[in-house]
């Protein structure tokens, strides 16, 4: 009898074992983006803009940093960027990158320097919402190898763009 009440107990515990199998779980949401995930970002590849003639050996990273530059918890990426040299220093290029936009695509808010405006990014730093680029430049008289006019341009974000400071 025992063996009998036994076989019926394993006989109804492996019919409900046949059921439908629960539902799938939903997959977790990708993680946000993070202006951090850009400071991976590759820059060489991705600076199209950057005129590099006559002899165009690419394009190479000078500094970047994340701060909050449009207001609290909104990181962006200031980025500084010149062309590969042998020899005599190149002209860099500073622009903003909306930090939560992709890696491999990232959205230009504004350029603060342009190369053609021939200076030497010395020191880049970032306090309350306002950039200060340390910069040398070329006087008239000066030798490509050699710039000799230091000078600090400041930034600060207006609301819809990036203006001296």
């Amino acid at each position: 009898m025992r063996t009998r009440i036994l076989t019926v107990v394993l006989v109804a515990m492996a019919a409900g074992c046949g059921g439908d199998p629960p539902p799938a779980r939903p997959s977790p949401a990708p993680p946000a983006r993070t202006a951090a995930d850009l400071t991976d970002a590759e820059w060489a590849g991705l600076i199209d803009d950057l005129d590099c003639a006559p002899v165009n050996k690419g394009v190479e990273l000078g500094d970047r940093q994340v701060a909050e530059l449009r207001g609290p918890g909104t990181k962006d990426v200031v980025v500084s960027v010149d062309c590969v040299h042998d020899t005599s220093p190149w002209p860099y290029q500073v622009a903003v990158y909306d930090g939560s936009s992709p890696a491999d695509a990232p959205v230009r808010l504004g350029v603060l320097l342009d190369d053609d405006e021939r200076l030497l990014v010395r020191k880049m730093t970032i306090t309350a919402g306002r950039i200060a680029i340390d910069t040398i430049g070329w006087a008239e008289r000066d030798s490509s190898c050699c710039p000799s006019v230091p000078a600090t341009r400041s930034f600060t974000w207006s609301g819809s763009a990036f203006v001296r400071a």
